[in-house]
Parts: structure tokens; sequence; C-alpha cells
């Protein structure tokens, strides 16, 4: 008796944080947390002046732009488990570490506690 298996397979799509991370996102709000409560209220969203830009590439470099101006390249590395991004400006000493409180395929969002906490709203292009 003669049996034939055949066996297929499908490549899972990646969605590790680092490759829903690449690409390009848009800054749609900044949120200030006036009263220091932890949460993003309603009247604390605020629509940024300059359009923020950020590109990041699969090899962990990226580009920020304002106003569609080249502003730097930077260096880009998950840390944590994939819970903080850290950018690393290379004209500058300049790092920014971020708590990635959620990030999806259209919407990102990232909270600093640099100067107070803010959370930095982000759309993907």
């Amino acid at each position: 008796m003669l049996c034939i298996v055949s066996i297929s397979a499908c490549k899972k799509a990646d969605d590790s944080p680092g490759s829903v991370l690449t690409g390009t996102w848009i800054e749609h709000y900044i949120v200030y947390d006036d009263n220091g409560n932890g949460v993003m209220d309603a009247n604390e969203y605020t629509v940024p002046a300059v359009a923020d830009e950020l590109d990041f590439n699969t090899n962990g470099t990226g580009n920020s732009y304002e106003n569609g101006f080249l502003q730097g390249a930077f260096d880009w590395t998950l840390v944590n488990g994939g819970q903080y991004l850290q950018i690393n400006f290379v004209s500058s000493s300049l790092m920014q570490e971020y708590y990635i409180q959620s990030l999806g395929p259209s919407t990102m969002v990232l909270q600093s506690s640099y100067n107070g906490t803010s959370w930095m709203i982000y759309g993907r292009q």
C-alpha cells in the first residue's frame, strides 16, 4: 500500500513590535497630563503646531521630519521585550526613550516622562 503525505506551510505574518513599527508615522496629537492623573483626558489633547513625521526602517535606522523637512537621522531599538522604544539621534548625543503604550497597524501611542508625563499619538501614513 502506497501512502502519500503532502505538507504545505504558510508563512505567518510578522506582527512583532519591530515589524509593526517599521514604516512612516505622522503625529496627530500631543497629550500633556496637565492635572497629573496619569490619564489622557479629553481636554488635554492638542493638535501639534508642526507636523512631525517619523520613518522607521527595518535595519534599525530612521529619519525625523518636521513639515516635510529632514530634522535628523536616528538609530532605533526596542528594549525590555519591546515595551520601550529608544531613539538615538545620529548628529547629537540626544537619546530619547518612550514607553510604547499601544502599537497597532494604524495607530501608535508613545508615552514620555521627560519634563512631566505626555503622550504622542501617531497614525500610519
